[in-house]
């Protein structure tokens, strides 16, 4: 298994690599200087097909532009499609948050609002056709609700798991088959994981027996991941993984299978995400069947490492501490 350190942009600390697609393409963020002044800015790594050569093992990461007119302001890529769209959040002028995407390193686009005028959105993840999905706000900015943005609809609010359909929601991913995957407030209280099709609207996906809270952060046609809970033992959450509706719990590091996991992503049947180890601290881990520690970049694999996303080929993408004590983006290779 290969480990590579993907670095940040020139003057910052802080990297993160959120996605990638099957050609290679990385998306994330990462700490940078405009004018002295540090900013996050949303960051895309070039597929390997696509780098100068002296670039190897890592690409350096390239800028996507902000919405702000003066260059400032923070930003965050999150997805990215088969054609190497971005997807994610900036700043506008006014210090806003807007849901975006980046058909290229030079041109961002607002991706509109929920309701007359503009209002705050994140987006959070795009499927293969170019279907973004996240959250912004509603009912004149008091609530957030999850979206669904296609470039021939634009923006449209999902609504939510409660039977007045009032409440906040989120997405924050959609499947190729034109599914989405989030959380919802329910009528009990705690948000659950859904599943969203055009078809039969929002369905809540449930929890772990003893549990009353789930949340979804990723999916294949065929397969939810994301996280089970107590609501009030944040502490106990457990990677979960639903297939055919029903949730299977995936464990974590711990010799007594105690402390937490979430798992952020799935493809081919591997599972990715983070879970804390018996030294207390959370590793990146992929999960096929049981749960490997991916370590981290640190001497001896200690500190601190989270995996984001896995695409088909086996490559899986997220943040590692440093032994500088920097947290930066990495790629795995499996």
């Amino acid at each position: 298994m290969d480990l590579v350190d993907l670095g940040t942009l020139e003057g910052g600390e802080i990297s993160d690599a959120a996605d990638l697609n099957e050609r290679g393409t990385v998306v994330g963020s990462s700490e940078g200087r405009v004018e002295g002044a540090v900013f996050t800015r949303a960051v895309r790594w070039a597929a390997e097909a696509d780098r100068d050569p002296d670039e190897t093992p890592a690409p350096a990461p390239t800028p996507l532009p902000t919405l702000r007119s003066d260059g400032r302001g923070n930003s965050e890529a999150t997805a990215v499609d088969a054609r190497g769209t971005a997807v994610g959040s900036a700043q506008d002028d006014d210090w806003e948050w807007r849901a975006v995407r980046w058909v290229d390193d030079e041109t961002v686009e607002p991706l509109g609002s929920l309701g007359d005028g503009p209002t705050s959105s994140r987006a959070h993840g795009v499927d293969n056709r170019g279907t973004v999905v996240g959250h912004a706000a509603a009912d004149g900015g008091d609530i957030v609700r999850a979206f669904r943005w296609t470039e021939a609809e634009g923006m449209h609010g999902l609504g939510t798991l409660r039977s007045d359909d009032e409440g906040r929601s989120a997405a924050t991913a959609a499947a190729d088959d034109g599914s989405v995957v989030g959380y919802s407030e329910t009528d009990d209280g705690p948000v659950h994981a859904f599943r969203w099709t055009e078809r039969g609207g929002m369905t809540d996906l449930g929890a772990l027996d003893g549990d009353d809270a789930s949340a979804a952060f990723g999916a294949t046609p065929t397969a939810v991941v994301g996280r089970s809970l107590r609501s009030a033992e944040f502490a106990s959450r457990t990677a979960t993984m639903w297939t055919d509706g029903e949730p299977v719990e995936l464990g974590t590091f711990r010799a007594d299978n105690s402390g937490y996991s979430d798992a952020y992503d799935v493809a081919c049947d591997v599972v990715v995400g983070e879970s804390q180890v018996d030294a207390g601290v959370g590793h990146a881990f992929y999960w096929d069947g049981r749960l490997s520690d991916l370590g981290t970049l640190r001497a001896n694999g200690i500190g601190r490492s989270r995996a984001s996303a896995v695409n088909a080929s086996g490559v899986v993408v997220g943040q590692s501490g440093t032994d500088d004590d920097e947290r930066h983006a990495v790629q795995w290779t499996l």
